[in-house]
């Protein structure tokens, strides 16, 4: 699994299936707990924002091969704009035409976010519905630091992701 995550984070693999996910620093631990993503290293970076999520998209070549795309956003904003929610969504459109968008509630309660409520991150991920993005049901959630792979949250995440990908 080491090998494969390596490859295709070096050299852009698409070895094993036509899933992707993008985003922020979440983008690796979610990877790590699931078995049929890709990741593409021009589309995730610690600390990413929703801005710096649509600027790396639309640079971003059309792929008409995927049918998923799972987004890690939200965490680096504090939760407090849904600008740019819809330009995300119109530029997956484009540049994925035959994808499913699905998003990942990200994390709170640490960092710049440890005075957020989970109404505020609630609210934040209720406008991505508008623009047909899918919420997953399991959420990275509150945290007192910041979340790595092998918390449950992420683990669950990583299985309600298989279950997606292989219907």
């Amino acid at each position: 699994m080491y090998i494969i995550l390596l490859l295709n984070i070096l050299f852009n693999y698409q070895v094993l299936s036509n899933n992707l996910i993008i985003g922020d620093s979440q983008v690796i631990s979610v990877y790590s707990n699931t078995k049929n993503l890709n990741i593409d290293t021009r589309l995730h970076r610690v600390g990413w924002g929703i801005n710096d999520l649509i600027n790396a998209v639309r640079r971003h070549p059309v792929n008409k091969s995927v049918d998923r795309v799972f987004i890690c956003v939200g965490t680096n904003d504090g939760y407090k704009t849904t600008v740019g929610i819809s330009t995300l969504s119109l530029l997956l459109d484009y540049k994925f035409p035959n994808a499913k968008k699905y998003v990942i509630v990200g994390s709170y309660g640490w960092g710049i976010n440890r005075f957020v409520k989970y109404e505020d991150v609630n609210n934040y991920y209720n406008t991505f519905n508008i623009y047909s993005i899918i919420r997953l049901k399991n959420e990275i959630g509150y945290s007192k630091t910041h979340p790595n792979h092998n918390t449950p949250t992420i683990i669950n995440i990583g299985g309600e992701i298989d279950v997606i990908t292989n219907e």
